[in-house]
């Protein structure tokens, strides 16, 4: 006899003794009373000899406790022999180990009188199916419930439901979330509620239009303004979602490049902005379509430009071209020929309207003396408000199109000079302009490597510009800079803007002991709202999911421009203007 101890789940053996007293004949052995589950081979079976195993096999269904039954012994002899046997189940060891993680993560919004589930799911490894028990620390206010279904399982999730009444106070609530088991360690997930007053807008961005390189790593927002704390999102599949409740917000994300190199950007702005233009996480990967073409009678030592559907190229030669990415739809076919950096009598132009080449199709040839070329119009220009050490130059592009593909920006030249007597510009003339058309001019002028003024005017005929000269904007003045260097550098810029720089501010910074390490903050006007604009370089250390490698460290030099832009009016209207102005150093 024995009494053999068996794991749920397992296999154990039983000694069986055999008494025998004047006989030798074989034993048929049985087990009997055995409950459900619990089954038995003995071997050998019959029994001629003194002794036989019992292997007993124990479902894992068993519950553990203590089994009594019964071994039966039959022979030729009339008489039946029994023996009780009493196996004890014990509960299956565990197998493997699990974590907890938390859908959303690491943080979920309730609002006041109302609750929201979170997806709590048990990650298991190495075959583990234990029943694990979810619990969460610490005691919450009153009025903030949490609730799992079901509080313990075998499976490999659970819901909580968190719930607020009205009367729980807007904030942040960290917990921590338990799974325990009888055996393997305690497993934690950390999660944020931040209970929100009711109403808000909730926007919800998809990055998985976005060219895979281009998706962010990192994303945090911030329900207010710069002094709000930031808030990490974790992304359900490739959706990102965020209930706003104020009139000014802040978005953050990082993307990685080839290399180690990364980028972080910082935008500020109200809520109307986001809704309308959202918070610029990536951008959708490059689409359109190709065509191909030709250019003939094509003047030795000029350079040509081929613009079609927002897409261009350059030619130095009479040769075949190709463009990619252009806009799909009927376009204009816009070329300009010229030399490098000058103008004059040698500039040809060309337009061939209404093309709807497909993909791979072609827009035909470029014939710079052909049907659809002319000699480009002329006007006297002037540029007023230019400092001493500053070089201007101007360039010319022309907008055309209609429907959808209304108001398709043409490049024909750049970079031609611009002297203190003034400049010639080269357009398309009256005779083969359509309404519209129109012509818009950029004027940069630059001192060093330190402050560079830009200007973009749109107008539908070109004309004498001399009596009223074009209008530079004002010059970026030269930031306050405070620079921490703990946890990572932050180089935070403040600034006054000239008050025609009237649509916002931003800030690039570049690492110069990692290259490709970048930083980009933008305010809008309607954030700022008049005044000074912070440029400020969050401190994300403490937040799940940040890198600080992601940011140069604290002894890196910091090459920075502050942009500040203004506009008047809208694209492709007589007197359109656009203004950015910026001034850069090293700190």
């Amino acid at each position: 006899n024995s009494t053999p101890t068996i794991a749920q789940g397992g296999t154990g053996p039983a000694n069986i003794v055999l008494f025998r007293q004047n006989f030798t004949g074989d034993i048929t052995l049985s087990l009997a009373d055995n409950p459900a589950g619990i089954t038995g081979v003995f071997a050998p079976n019959p029994a001629s000899g003194g002794s036989s195993v019992l292997t007993l096999s124990v479902a894992s269904s068993v519950p553990p406790n203590s089994y009594n039954m019964t071994v039966r012994g039959t022979s030729s002899l009339p008489d039946v022999r029994t023996q009780v046997l009493t196996v004890i189940v014990t509960a299956a060891a565990p197998v493997g180990n699990f974590t907890l993680t938390t859908t959303p993560t690491p943080s979920v919004n309730v609002t006041q009188g109302n609750s929201t589930p979170v997806t709590v799911s048990i990650v298991r490894t190495g075959g583990n199916t234990s029943d694990i028990a979810l619990t969460a620390t610490p005691t919450l206010p009153a009025g903030l419930t949490l609730g799992f279904a079901p509080a313990s399982t075998t499976t490999n999730s659970s819901t909580l439901t968190i719930a607020a009444t009205s009367a729980v106070p807007v904030g942040s609530y960290p917990i921590v979330i338990h799974g325990n088991t009888a055996v393997l360690g305690e497993q934690l997930a950390n999660l944020t509620i931040n209970v929100v007053a009711p109403g808000g807008t909730t926007l919800m961005y998809d990055v998985g239009v976005c060219a895979v390189a281009d998706r962010p790593v990192f994303v945090a927002v911030q329900d207010g303004g710069q002094a709000t704390p930031w808030q990490v999102l974790a992304p359900v599949g490739t959706t990102y979602q965020f209930t706003f409740h104020q009139a000014t917000l802040g978005a953050a994300y990082v993307t990685l490049g080839a290399g180690g190199t990364s980028s972080l950007n910082v935008y500020h702005f109200t809520l109307a902005e986001l809704i309308v233009s959202g918070p610029g996480f990536c951008a959708a990967p490059p689409g359109g379509i190709t065509v191909n073409g030709t250019v003939t009678h094509f003047t030795n030592g000029l350079i040509g430009l081929i613009n079609f559907g927002g897409a261009f190229t350059s030619v130095t030669a009479a040769d075949p071209f190709q463009l990619t990415n252009a806009r799909a739809g009927v376009n204009d076919l816009v070329a300009y020929m010229h030399p490098p950096q000058s103008g004059g009598s040698a500039d040809r132009g060309f337009i061939s309207r209404g093309l709807n080449p497909g993909n791979g199709g072609s827009v035909g040839t470029v014939d710079f003396t052909g049907a659809n070329s002319f000699t480009p119009a002329a006007a006297n220009g002037s540029v007023s408000g230019v400092s001493g050490g500053e070089t201007v130059t101007h360039g010319m592009g022309y907008y055309t199109g209609t429907g959808a593909n209304a108001c398709t920006l043409a490049t024909l030249y750049t970079g031609n000079p611009v002297s203190s007597g003034g400049f010639i510009g080269y357009g398309v003339p009256p005779a083969i302009q359509v309404a519209t058309d129109f012509h818009t001019i950029g004027i940069t002028a630059i001192t060093g490597l330190t402050l560079a003024r830009n200007l973009q005017e749109d107008f539908h005929t070109l004309t004498s510009r001399l009596a009223t000269p074009f209008v530079l904007p004002s010059a970026m003045p030269v930031p306050a800079i405070n620079t921490i260097t703990t946890p990572y550098k932050q180089l935070n810029l403040t600034v006054t803007r000239p008050s025609d720089l009237n649509s916002g501010v931003s800030m690039l910074q570049t690492d110069q002991a990692a290259p490709g390490k970048t930083i980009f903050v933008r305010l809008t006007e309607p954030y700022i709202g008049g005044g000074a604009a912070a440029l400020t370089v969050p401190d994300f250390s403490a937040l799940a999911g940040w890198n600080n490698a992601w940011v140069p460290a604290g002894g890196d030099a910091i090459a920075w421009s502050i942009n500040g832009t203004g506009s008047v009016g809208n694209a492709c209207t007589d007197g359109h203007r656009f203004l950015a102005s910026s001034r850069s150093g090293t700190n």
